[in-house]
């Protein structure tokens, strides 16, 4: 989608007709306002809105499920009302957190590319690829079929996988996968 708005003589004619009454310089503008590698802020937000995926993601918290009765051992988590108190049972809301900028725009690349997968085990793998050699060429990532489950493909990664991308890739439709397939992550083997 950028790349077409990269080529797009209707945009840069838009682009052409400002340059008079801009008070910047009209590249810096493109890379501020829209271009995906570059842009920051406003502008990762509003890529966000044309790829439908917002800046927060849910996390899982630290306290979970609990039922029952309340035995101090944590002294974090409130404790659920009992006897004569209410509910016995306490589930926790997720939490919404926001990525950075960095982040947001890893995300919302690996979205692009997803929509434009057409979901073969080799285009996933020349995908991830292109996206991690685009920022180290010593990055590597395999795809292939999970010989002993069904419907699962394996993601392997020759480099260790940051926290964040770990989060990032638990969320649903950021990797072309095909519907109804599974996957599973391995990082930081050598091959």
């Amino acid at each position: 989608m950028y790349i077409q708005y990269d080529k797009s003589a209707n945009l840069k004619a838009l682009i052409d007709g400002l340059k008079p009454i801009l008070s910047i310089d009209e590249e810096e503008f493109y890379n501020d306002c829209f271009s995906i590698k570059t842009g920051t802020g406003t502008c990762l937000d509003n890529w966000g809105k044309i790829l439908n995926f917002g800046r927060g993601i849910k996390t899982d918290p630290t306290d979970r499920k609990v039922f029952g009765f309340y035995n101090g051992t944590n002294p974090f988590l409130v404790p659920p009302s009992n006897f004569n108190n209410g509910n016995w049972y306490k589930e926790s809301i997720p939490i919404i957190q926001n990525l950075t900028d960095e982040a947001y725009r890893q995300v919302l690349q690996l979205v692009y590319l997803s929509q434009i997968s057409n979901g073969s085990v080799g285009n996933i793998g020349k995908i991830l690829n292109y996206y991690y050699q685009s920022i180290d060429t010593s990055k590597k990532v395999r795809v292939k079929e999970n010989l002993t489950q069904v419907m699962t493909l394996k993601i392997e990664f020759n480099f260790k996988l940051e926290p964040v991308e770990v989060k990032i890739f638990a969320i649903s439709g950021v990797l072309p996968i095909p519907a109804g397939v599974s996957y599973t992550i391995q990082d930081n083997l050598t091959f």
